[in-house]
């Protein structure tokens, strides 16, 4: 009975959403039941004043984030084996190049087309690396420092090759599949494709060794120290129609939400499209945001002051993105979030009028969430969402045939 309230709270709420998002503060929050007198609700509606480096840097900012850890590992590497200088040149050329080219879009994309070769060469230098080692045990060196630099160094190529080389190859396939989409493209998504790729990333983020806390996607395996992770997606006739760009918002705002969050707690994220809006929602029930610093957050490079004492590789701009995307598709951007309590971001988008289904069409809607999604296996297997169809332009009624089709 419980479980079945709370579901009609969380369809009451989504429902007001839909209709007047700004309505959502009346909404008890579902994870911390906070009073609404406690809880600031905002619509951010700001302008931001960015930079030519800034702004690449938000078309960039997952990739930024994957090659800034592939920095600090690689300097680790290094210490692991004496801090030879000549090991990992080529990554570290890599890495600092995607320093250099974040001045101007058009560079950045061109160096991103050669990743694949730095890849080659990266794999190449983790078998040097691990000779050297193999080559100390061989001279005597076997010691007791040695034995403890090797297992370092191990764990750090086990983090780069099952943990950072999939997302980092995925990050740049859907950067430049999505270079070749016009700049307002919307992409038609199957929701099972849509919850598979998010959830992979997830467990691979999971999985990496310097992981402060797993993650689950079942209440039933959530540990003390676990974040479960709550999936939701839903579409009419099992397809969601996104711009490609929200994709990677959202799973920045899931990862957003988990880091904030103490371990034990949970986290609900949601994508739902209904034919006239696209609806985001990612929930947590971690160290909130102080009410002065609401409309401060979404600028580029600020955190909440109770967030600065966090040690995180990110750039400080995810919510920027997201922010920043969801404006340029003509959408809203709300934040309701209590200090302690936990934070919910809320984003809607109208659906453009091309992509819109009749009442009629739209009577089968699908759902995906995590407890109706098959277990993904332990070594996550990192592919690209690959759309369904994509927007065209032949006549509205041809458009509307081929997405029933879909």
């Amino acid at each position: 009975r419980m479980n079945s309230a709370r579901e009609h709270m969380a369809q009451s709420h989504l429902n007001t959403l839909l209709e007047d998002p700004s309505k959502g503060s009346k909404i008890i929050d579902r994870s911390s039941m906070i009073s609404s007198t406690q809880t600031t609700f905002s619509e951010i509606d700001v302008t931001l004043t960015l930079s030519t480096e800034e702004r690449t840097r938000l078309v960039f900012h997952s990739v930024i984030n994957v090659v800034n850890v592939l920095h600090e590992i690689i300097s680790i590497c290094r210490v692991s084996i004496g801090a030879n200088q000549t090991l990992f040149s080529k990554t570290t050329e890599f890495c600092t190049l995607v320093g250099k080219s974040l001045a101007n879009v058009e560079d950045a994309k061109q160096l991103l087309a050669t990743a694949l070769h730095y890849r080659r060469a990266f794999l190449r230098e983790i078998d040097v690396a691990d000779s050297v080692l193999k080559a100390m045990a061989d001279a005597g060196r076997d010691t007791q420092m040695v034995r403890v630099l090797t297992r370092r160094f191990s764990a750090s190529v086990k983090t780069l090759r099952e943990y950072l080389l999939p997302i980092f190859e995925l990050r740049i396939a859907e950067l430049l599949q999505r270079s070749k989409l016009p700049p307002n493209a919307w992409v038609i998504y199957h929701a099972h494709t849509l919850h598979k790729s998010i959830q992979n990333v997830l467990e691979a983020v999971s999985s990496n060794n310097n992981s402060f806390s797993k993650i689950v996607f079942v209440a039933e395996k959530q540990g003390p120290m676990d974040h479960l992770v709550k999936l939701e997606f839903e579409g009419a006739r099992g397809t969601l129609r996104i711009p490609p760009v929200m994709q990677d918002c959202f799973r920045d705002l899931i990862l957003n939400a988990r880091k904030y969050s103490p371990p034990g707690t949970t986290i609900e994220a949601s994508m739902i499209e209904n034919g006239e809006q696209l609806v985001l929602e990612v929930q947590d029930m971690g160290i909130g945001i102080l009410p002065s610093e609401i409309e401060k957050v979404i600028q580029f490079g600020v955190r909440g002051s109770n967030a600065n004492q966090r040690r995180t590789m990110g750039g400080g701009f995810g919510l920027t993105k997201a922010y920043f995307s969801t404006k340029y598709y003509g959408g809203r951007f709300f934040i309701r979030s209590a200090p302690g309590h936990g934070t919910t971001i809320t984003i809607t988008i109208p659906v453009p009028t091309m992509f819109r289904v009749r009442q009629a069409r739209r009577r089968s809607v699908s759902r995906v969430s995590s407890s109706a999604a098959t277990p993904v296996g332990q070594s996550p297997s990192i592919v690209p969402s690959a759309p369904a169809a994509l927007p065209n332009t032949k006549p509205r009624a041809a458009r509307l045939s081929r997405l029933d089709r879909t």
